[in-house]
């Protein structure tokens, strides 16, 4: 019927446009997670703690990290938060190539979450990191409202979607069955009442 056909044009709009989301959020991700590898591995070259240190840390800790060598256990923390991240990720497009909606929930959860981190991140670059690299909290903020929201809000679109499709193929499905087994029986057993009775 045309509401049903309607129904699935829209579905399948809402799946391809959380697949785009996710493949560019699961791209950017892994652009993300070799930068923070590089990071772990140079960290104790001194050009990159000269880069690094002193443009996002505040003086009073340079010493600290050249001593303790601080980047390095920074940059691990990193690569494994990064690394949970992107299989949550990874989940998220199984999910959806498959039409399985549990595997969507973590990574709703966690992102829904993650905005909010996302926003106070960008109140913490502005206050902690010096100079002009204050600006790295335009970035969080961009990334935040064009991406990782979009992306949340059609991939929570798709979860109820398919909850929706799942409770409706079910209710169908009963009904299929007192048609067939339940309500057919009764029906057969009333012609019976009646050719008997007659």
């Amino acid at each position: 019927t045309a509401p049903q056909n309607t129904q699935h044009s829209t579905s399948r709009h809402i799946a391809t446009t959380t697949t785009v989301l996710a493949s560019i959020f699961l791209t950017l991700q892994l652009v993300s997670l070799a930068g923070t590898c590089f990071l772990y591995f140079t960290s104790d070259t001194s050009s990159t703690q000269r880069e690094v240190i002193t443009r996002l840390y505040h003086k009073s800790l340079w010493k600290q990290f050249r001593k303790t060598n601080a980047l390095q256990l920074h940059a691990m923390i990193a690569v494994a938060i990064q690394t949970g991240l992107l299989l949550l990720s990874i989940l998220l497009l199984v999910g959806i190539t498959k039409k399985k909606r549990f595997l969507l929930l973590p990574w709703l959860i966690v992102w829904g979450l993650g905005m909010v981190v996302g926003m106070v991140g960008a109140v913490l670059c502005v206050i902690t990191v010096p100079g002009m690299y204050k600006l790295l909290a335009v970035f969080l903020v961009v990334i935040t409202v064009f991406l990782v929201l979009p992306t949340w809000f059609f991939s929570l679109h798709l979860f109820a979607d398919l909850t929706t499709n799942s409770n409706t193929f079910r209710y169908e499905y009963d009904t299929s069955i007192c048609d067939d087994q339940y309500c057919g029986g009764e029906r057969k057993q009333d012609l019976l009442f009646r050719y008997l009775y007659a």
